[in-house]
């Protein structure tokens, strides 16, 4: 996983910050964390000087005591480990810092943090530019966080299910369409939600594909999935109002064979969570 920033340590709105929370990468039981960071200033400030800063990383239980402690030091005496890094004066990125932990003793989720508790930058020199942080998490090796695996598996079964739903679906409406049957709006809809639904799942495994080789993905893939899952549900739920305020569809004998029903009913709990 590959998460930038840009953050200032100094007076914000008042207040003074002297750490920058990052991001956070959940590991395994067993496996090697391993975390790069590299750091920089936005603009050139002055070529000849260099600005210390730290990097800690903290472990879930650690992190929740130093959330507590409201104070610099005292939260970064906390920290399992400190990566001393410095900021270049001319606004170059500094070189790639790098921390591992190979067989991690249980399930962990790590917490990095860009900590100034001497006060040497923003604080030192109010015009110092905003400094931008890229760093890079790998679990044994894979980008995903360990929350994250198996969703690509759950993404292709959904896309299975929804092709299967939206060709049987779509057959019955050409179908009764040649027969000059009347087609119920509710029954658009749905194949209409349907789609919109197979569409987000197909830009988000090629989303997670992309992911996995750069850490990244494709932030406008992503964004363009969500909006397709944001209309199926808008689509579904208003189905739902409309059959709760007495909308009539089609009478439908449930006592009959109807292999679609429970199905059906998976799909409009999992549009409406």
């Amino acid at each position: 996983m590959t998460s930038t920033r840009s953050i200032s340590l100094g007076i914000n709105a008042g207040e003074m910050v002297q750490s920058q929370y990052i991001s956070r990468f959940s590991v395994p039981y067993d496996a090697t964390f391993t975390a790069s960071i590299r750091l920089k200033l936005q603009d050139k400030f002055d070529s000849k000087l260099n600005f210390p800063v730290l990097v800690l990383f903290f472990d879930d239980d650690e992190w929740i005591q130093a959330l507590h402690t409201g104070d610099c030091l005292k939260s970064k005496s906390l920290a399992k480990y400190e990566l001393n890094s410095n900021l270049r004066g001319d606004g170059e990125w500094n070189n790639w810092e790098t921390y591992e932990i190979p067989h991690v003793a249980k399930n962990q989720v790590w917490y990095v943090v860009v900590s100034d508790c001497a006060g040497v930058t923003h604080m030192a020199y109010p015009q110092l530019p905003y400094i931008d942080v890229e760093l890079h998490m790998l679990n044994s090796g894979s980008e995903f966080s360990h929350e994250e695996y198996g969703v690509m598996t759950l993404y292709i079964i959904l896309f299975l299910v929804y092709v299967y739903f939206l060709a049987t679906t779509s057959y019955k409406i050409i179908v009764s369409a040649l027969r000059r049957d009347e087609i119920e709006n509710a029954i658009v809809g749905c194949v209409f939600a349907i789609y919109m639904e197979l569409l987000h799942i197909v830009a988000q495994i090629i989303h997670m594909i992309l992911y996995s080789q750069n850490g990244k993905g494709f932030f406008l893939l992503d964004l363009i999935s969500t909006v397709l899952q944001m209309n199926s549900q808008i689509t579904i739920v208003g189905i739902l109002i409309l059959i709760a305020f007495g909308w009539e569809i089609i009478d439908v004998d449930f006592t009959k064979d109807n292999k679609f029903m429970f199905l059906g009913g998976a799909i409009i709990v999992f549009h409406t969570c």
